[in-house]
């Protein structure tokens, strides 16, 4: 993953209980300190902790029931926080940090975070390697030679190390002639929107909906056919119905008429047929129907014309559920509703299916610079296209939308914006505000009202994969 809260360069120190991480950063940190680098450090425990003294007077506030407890001297000051809601994320704790003091941040533990790691592996502890199943390890620093194109570094050549990290960072630093590439594991679009459909539940509200407000709305359950179609095995051609035992007589006599909408009650004998019209039903008996430009009438009798074209038996009949059979499924849940499939639920005399609830999205867009299309035009600002853009695409999509508009930028505005946004929408879109700025709010507010799954996308990179292909 990216770190929304970091535009620093993260490097983590990945190994198992007993490989000597702590005692490595101990030696590595002076090295990096004397190479210029200013360190912050971000270490994991497994087990609870406290980096505070029994009888100290802050201890004795904290544990009276202070969830925050800032101590400071001349020296030093510290910020104890108390998690009793969950423990934070690696992107949580980075919040924490004064980015403006540091050139690189250092993580031990973490080890199942997504962010660039070196794995630590002596040989006599008989581990297992890490690197195979995670992706983001960029080098291995260790006492033996294992199979692997990574960088391979001497374990207890803290030196060297030292030295790989440093060029490590030079290339993150050439990385950062864009903001799309701060991060040295920023997502293509395509894991993005991976995460983005993991992180997802499947909707569960469900509600029947009538025929007419059935356009765009998602089934949630199965459509299934209430009737054959056709209904009744019938004529496919304006003709005359025959029984297919009797084709080849020199005449036949008319003994009846069928219209659509109507039927023909009487068993059809051997040598009778039946006037019949185009989707009319077959009367009981016949099976085959010639088409009416073959027939010549004289009186109740009727001979055919065999030269415009043979007589097949079951010729010109359409048989009931040729098309779609009582019971089989018409469509799946799932399927999203459109113009053709109102229609076909309509032809099956449906007038409701039970659908998904709309989902009802919030959207807003932020920033000073930006107002509101009609308004006249202010110096050094841009007109909102996002927010409409967006909009539109949920509305094509048959959500609920719940337009809060522009937000000023203000970390107050956002977090009042986005408290009542989460309390009164399934889901909160926003544009703007997500960039490195002073006075972009968003990350610190979604960070302190929950957690970043992720946020540097390279979209650049995708434009270009369009543009080549």
């Amino acid at each position: 993953m990216s770190f929304s809260n970091c535009s620093l360069p993260v490097l983590g120190f990945a190994a198992f209980s007993g490989t000597g991480k702590t005692t490595l950063l101990e030696q590595l940190i002076p090295l990096l300190v004397e190479s210029g680098i200013r360190i912050a450090m971000v270490k994991h425990a497994h087990h609870d902790f406290d980096v505070d003294q029994p009888g100290k007077d802050s201890f004795r506030l904290r544990k009276a029931g202070a969830e925050q407890m800032l101590i400071s001297s001349r020296r030093r000051h510290a910020l104890m926080n108390e998690t009793a809601d969950g423990e934070y994320s690696l992107n949580q704790l980075l919040t924490r940090l004064d980015q403006t003091r540091a050139d690189l941040v250092l993580v031990e533990g973490f080890k199942h975070e997504r962010f660039p790691k070196i794995e630590l592996h002596r040989e006599t502890l008989g581990k297992p390697w890490l690197f195979p199943d995670d992706s983001n390890i960029v080098a291995v620093a260790c006492d033996s030679q294992p199979d692997t194109a990574l960088p391979r570094l001497d374990i207890n050549n803290i030196t060297a190390i030292r030295d790989f990290i440093l060029r490590w960072m030079e290339g993150h630093k050439a990385q950062t002639a864009t903001c799309d590439s701060l991060s040295p594991t920023m997502l293509s679009v395509d894991a993005g929107r991976e995460k983005i459909l993991t992180a997802l539940n499947e909707p569960t509200a469900k509600a029947w909906l009538p025929l007419e407000t059935l356009h765009g709305q998602v089934l949630a359950e199965d459509v299934v056919a209430p009737v054959n179609v056709p209904s009744s095995t019938n004529s496919a051609m304006d003709g005359y119905a025959i029984r297919s035992d009797d084709i080849g007589r020199d005449h036949y006599r008319i003994v009846g008429e069928v219209f659509a909408g109507h039927h023909y009650s009487e068993t059809l004998n051997q040598g009778e047929c039946v006037r019949i019209m185009t989707g009319a039903p077959v009367p009981q008996d016949a099976d085959t129907v010639i088409m009416r430009e073959q027939a010549t009438v004289d009186g109740d009798l009727v001979r055919f014309d065999t030269s415009k074209g043979a007589v097949r038996a079951g010729q010109n009949v359409r048989q009931a559920g040729e098309d779609l059979k009582y019971g089989a499924t018409v469509f799946a849940a799932g399927s999203r509703m459109n113009a053709a499939s109102v229609g076909m639920m309509a032809s099956l005399g449906m007038d409701k299916a039970c659908c998904f609830k709309p989902i009802k999205v919030a959207l807003f867009s932020t920033g000073d610079e930006v107002q509101a299309p009609g308004t006249e035009a202010k110096e050094n600002c841009i007109y909102d296209a996002n927010r409409f853009t967006l909009r539109s695409l949920l509305e094509q999509l048959g959500c609920e939308v719940l337009d809060l508009g522009i937000i000023e930028d203000s970390e107050q505005s956002l977090t009042d914006t986005l408290t009542n946004a989460m309390e009164n929408a399934d889901m909160v879109m926003s544009s703007g505000g997500v960039s490195v700025g002073d006075a972009d709010y968003i990350k610190t507010v979604l960070a302190n009202l929950g957690d970043i799954n992720f946020w540097r996308v390279n979209m650049r990179q995708a434009g270009l994969w369009h543009l080549v292909n």
